[in-house]
């Protein structure tokens, strides 16, 4: 665990306002979805009744602007570190951060604030529509407790995470399956309720999740930590660059998948992981893609690489300041989002 004590201090750092890297444990709080367990003194209580509370003063701009094949700085009204970003679609971006920061992009050129209903961290969000958001975090106090939200279209609500321990990352394959890990736990949605799963190799902290169907779904982590889901069991899978902090996960197929980290990027070919070398590695924290051709990674000090098929190309995001996720809705209409409320766009 001598890399999660190394994060949690930087991660101090950030929030202190004197660092460009944050990680685990970056946390959240708010209120529960349909049918969920309210677990909070307000128990089923919306925080709010709408996305739009606080229009942030801009300089954002809307898709196209940048040029093409370009990446652009924009205002996001915030200083705090931003750690999630995720959309259903090029009017529909929500993006999450420390000190309860949610912020929505609608298309009409500016981002706006909705209330979170906590000044604790929020760390990563992930959705099948409009209607159906998930946001995983944790909360201060005596012990940490996960904290999971979920957006119904009209509201944020918090639902009971069954489990006390930091979540960091949430994904799933539809509605009523949904996965979320942190610090030596993976968490499961039912359409129902949360379970906690604690499989025998999860020896380590998990940073990311990600999957191409209900029984393909990656686990990535400390100590080159990456566990596999067919459906039926989590089991773990060697090896890549063996013992190297992997902080992110994406791909295009079953037989396509690159996690990043700590100055390594694998891949996955569908039977074994290997390293790849090269200019473009670097401290990434963020991955994701389009398409087999078109795929983004993110890290330290702006790093943006970019994968066109055949090779890593070092490309420039506009930024210095670290960048921590990144998401798309197609190739040209690309955001990244990290330290210092730091959003980039990128248009072609």
């Amino acid at each position: 665990m001598r890399v999660m004590w190394l994060v949690a201090v930087i991660v101090a750092l950030f929030l202190a306002g004197c660092g460009s890297r944050s990680s685990s444990c970056l946390a959240a709080a708010c209120s529960a979805p349909d049918g969920g367990d309210d677990d909070s003194a307000t128990a089923g209580a919306p925080v709010d009744a709408g996305r739009d509370v606080a229009v942030v003063p801009p300089d954002a701009r809307p898709p196209g602007d940048g040029g093409p094949g370009a990446w652009s700085t924009g205002g996001s009204g915030t200083s705090a570190f931003l750690t999630g970003v995720w959309g259903s679609g090029p009017d529909d971006v929500w993006v999450v951060g420390a000190h309860g920061t949610i912020l929505h992009w609608d298309g009409s050129g500016v981002w706006a604030r909705a209330s979170s209903g906590t000044a604790t961290d929020l760390t990563n969000v992930w959705g099948t529509g409009p209607d159906d958001v998930w946001i995983v975090g944790t909360v201060e106090g005596p012990g940490l407790t996960a904290m999971i939200l979920h957006w119904n279209g009209s509201a944020w609500r918090r639902v009971s995470s069954a489990t006390r321990t930091p979540l960091e990352s949430v994904w799933g394959s539809g509605p009523h399956d949904v996965w979320a890990v942190g610090s030596s736990v993976i968490a499961h949605w039912d359409g129902t309720s949360w379970s906690t799963v604690l499989p025998g190799e999860l020896y380590y902290s998990l940073h990311r999740v990600w999957g191409t169907g209900a029984s393909d779904v990656w686990g990535v982590g400390d100590e080159g930590t990456r566990l596999h889901w067919n459906g039926s069991a989590w089991t773990s899978v060697c090896c890549g660059d063996g013992d190297t902090e992997l902080l992110a996960v994406w791909g295009s197929a079953p037989g396509d998948v690159w996690a990043a980290g700590v100055t390594a990027i694998n891949h996955w070919n569908g039977s074994a992981w290997t390293d790849v070398p090269g200019d473009a590695v670097t401290l990434l924290y963020g991955l994701w893609g389009s398409g087999a051709d078109d795929v983004w990674a993110v890290g330290e000090g702006g790093a943006a690489r970019h994968w066109d098929g055949s090779a890593w190309e070092v490309v420039s995001s506009g930024t210095t300041n670290t960048l921590w996720s990144v998401w798309g809705s197609g190739p040209g209409d690309v955001w990244a989002v990290g330290a210092n409320g730091t959003i980039v766009h990128y248009a072609r």
